[in-house]
């Protein structure tokens, strides 16, 4: 059985993005990457196409990718966005994105209600990229 050549990761940077600001480090780079060369085999040509495709047509991953993740469509995104949550997770300089150091009652009230109100509207914006740019 032949495997497929390797195909480069579209838009590191912007998967990134979906769940941090800023650049991305270049180790955390450098992992995913290597993470990418393993499991693109489980892909199709037309689903890295349409990877492809999205990220560089799509003004917010973000509001793609939640809207995806609901339909099931673009699963590769999804899947994607998610190596990067894990792997970002064994950083000790994204600790700090995942355990909350303050404890605050209002304060995490208030980031609740934010995180809601924010991801309705990606969800909504979502809904429209997707008509434009998921397959």
């Amino acid at each position: 059985m032949s495997e497929k050549p390797l195909k480069p990761v579209p838009n590191v940077q912007g998967i990134y993005n979906v769940l941090f600001t800023g650049p991305i480090p270049p180790v955390l780079r450098e992992r995913f990457l290597r993470a990418w060369e393993l499991i693109q085999q489980d892909y199709s040509d037309g689903e890295i196409a349409a990877l492809e495709h999205a990220t560089a047509t799509c003004p917010d991953l973000e509001a793609l990718e939640l809207v995806c993740r609901k339909s099931g469509r673009l699963r590769i995104l999804t899947d994607l966005v998610r190596m990067m949550a894990v792997l970002a997770e064994t950083m000790p300089s994204h600790t700090r994105f995942f355990i909350a150091s303050d404890c605050s009652k209002p304060k995490a009230v208030l980031s609740l209600v934010f995180g809601f109100v924010r991801t309705l509207t990606k969800f909504i914006f979502g809904l429209f990229l997707k008509r434009h740019v998921a397959h």
